[in-house]
């Protein structure tokens, strides 16, 4: 993964619900998110609006919602790809050192080429350790996330296709604002 990549898979805002779900249980406040991004020389546009609401019960639960769009627009069958998503977080311990967190996500594609349209469902875990007030880094975090455990679409021509199953691992590492 690229650097972005790896700090979006262990952060804490609305715009990180799809890399690592646990990570929205460090949100503190209402975040709202947008991104875009044209890639490949505009082949595939990237469209990601994102929100995350953390409710004060006491427990830490952080909730959100995003929709994911991917655009092939070079493709010959005009293909693009929808994921809506719910997203819910929350720590495990007190003093915030595990989390874990999830999507559900509704999936569609669609495309001009005959059957190759449908829709179906996603599903996310993730689980972050966050070490704090550590000799010489202001603190370490650890992910990981189990990404479309149970993702299937099925297509209008009756064909069901499996999501590929994905296990990411990740850790970083944020220095103090002064090391001596």
């Amino acid at each position: 993964p690229t650097l972005d990549e790896l700090n979006s898979f262990l952060a804490d805002d609305s715009a990180d619900a799809y890399s690592n779900p646990a990570g929205l249980a460090l949100a503190d406040s209402l975040d709202v998110s947008y991104e875009w991004a044209e890639i490949a020389n505009g082949t595939i546009r990237h469209s990601y609006p994102a929100i995350a609401v953390p409710i004060p019960v006491g427990w830490g639960i952080t909730v959100g919602a995003s929709q994911e769009s991917r655009e092939f627009t070079d493709s010959p069958s005009h293909l693009r790809e929808e994921a809506d998503a719910i997203s819910g977080a929350m720590p495990l311990t007190r003093g915030g050192l595990f989390y874990a967190g999830g999507n559900l996500r509704l999936l569609k594609v669609t495309s001009n080429m005959k059957g190759v349209s449908g829709q179906g469902f996603g599903g996310d875990a993730g689980f972050l350790l966050r070490l704090q007030r550590i000799p010489y880094a202001r603190e370490l975090r650890f992910g990981v996330v189990f990404q479309d455990f149970d993702g299937r679409v099925k297509e209008k021509n009756g064909v069901t296709q499996s999501l590929a199953r994905t296990i990411r691992l990740a850790a970083a590492g944020y220095p103090h604002d002064r090391l001596v």
